[in-house]
């Protein structure tokens, strides 16, 4: 059913219990919001954000209670990479498109940490501008 849909019959007090919560594309407070205050409506055990694209945090991902079980977030030089169980990764991508793990992390970093990892393995393996596909040939 959609958003709209669990929200009436919210309201109604007609919702039926669920298992799981899975709200696709959230790209807004309101809707992780919705999301949590659904599952507590329906007794369900875990509530999913699929594919969002928007962190009204600035971080990874959307916060607690959400845990990001994939993750290939786009961040300076490079990617947040992450795939549960796994820890998640700082990967550079190169001025050619080759990639490499600059580093691994137990727990989700935050996003002015692992920015600030890739920035800096970048410039060690590239230098300052190496990694600047925007200046290539143009120097």
């Amino acid at each position: 059913m959609t958003l709209v849909e669990a929200k009436k019959q919210q309201k109604g007090g007609t919702l039926n219990t669920a298992d799981i919560v899975i709200i696709l594309s959230p790209c807004s407070k309101m809707h992780y919001e919705s999301a949590i205050s659904l599952g507590e409506s329906t007794g369900a055990k875990s509530i999913i954000a699929l594919n969002s694209p928007y962190s009204y945090i600035y971080d990874i991902g959307g916060g607690d209670p959400f845990e990001l079980v994939f993750c290939m977030k786009r961040i300076p030089k490079g990617w947040c990479y992450r795939v549960y169980p796994r820890p998640f990764e700082a990967v550079i991508e190169g001025p050619n498109y080759e990639v490499f793990k600059a580093q691994t992390f137990q727990k989700k970093p935050p996003l002015t940490a692992i920015s600030k990892v890739s920035m800096a393995a970048s410039s060690e393996k590239y230098g300052a501008t190496g990694n600047d596909r925007i200046f290539q040939n143009r120097l």
